[in-house]
Parts: C-alpha cells; structure tokens; sequence
C-alpha cells in the first residue's frame, strides 16, 4: 500500500536534508501502523480460508472493513498522498525541482 511511498519519501528527504514538522511523521507512522493492521487481517484471512476455514474470513473481512472505514473516515487517501508522502512537491517546495 502507501507504506512504499513513505520509504521513498524518507529517503529522499534524507539525502536533502529536508526536515519534516513532527505531526506529520507521527500521521505518516500512524497510518502505517493502520495499513500494518489492515495486511496482517488479510493474512489472518487467506491463512484461515487455506486451511478450510470459509465463515471466519467473512468475519474478519467484515472486521477489515471497519478498519478501513476508519482509515479512509480519517483522512481520505488521495489527500494522504498528496500531502503526506509526495516527495516532489517537498522538492518544489524547496526550489530543487
């Protein structure tokens, strides 16, 4: 998901020197964390229906979907990628591009 736009991100600001306000690593950590949880679900879900297991994956889909209700309530995503791990615009916004 958005988590390999972030690694790009920070290591492009890395190489620059381009220092980011605090509320935005603790938003870019917090939304990983939800798209962490968000993978590890689905894990959960394709291990069950592997071993036969077909009702709990329609419960933890469910459940999923709840997590991702609140992911996208939060902060759209377009708008998370647009301001939160876009590097060009950091560059324009430094005069380097």
């Amino acid at each position: 998901m958005m988590v390999n736009e972030q690694c790009m991100s920070l290591a492009v600001e890395k190489l620059l020197g381009i220092d980011i306000p605090l509320r935005a690593k603790y938003i870019r950590t917090m939304f990983a964390e939800i798209t962490r949880i968000l993978n590890h679900i689905m894990a959960v879900c394709t291990h069950a229906l592997d071993v036969g297991a077909i009702t709990p994956v329609l419960w933890m889909f469910e459940e999923r979907e709840k997590v991702d209700f609140f992911f996208f309530f939060l902060l759209p995503i377009f708008q998370l990628y647009l301001n939160f791990f876009n590097f060009k615009k950091k560059l324009q916004a430094h005069g380097i591009l």
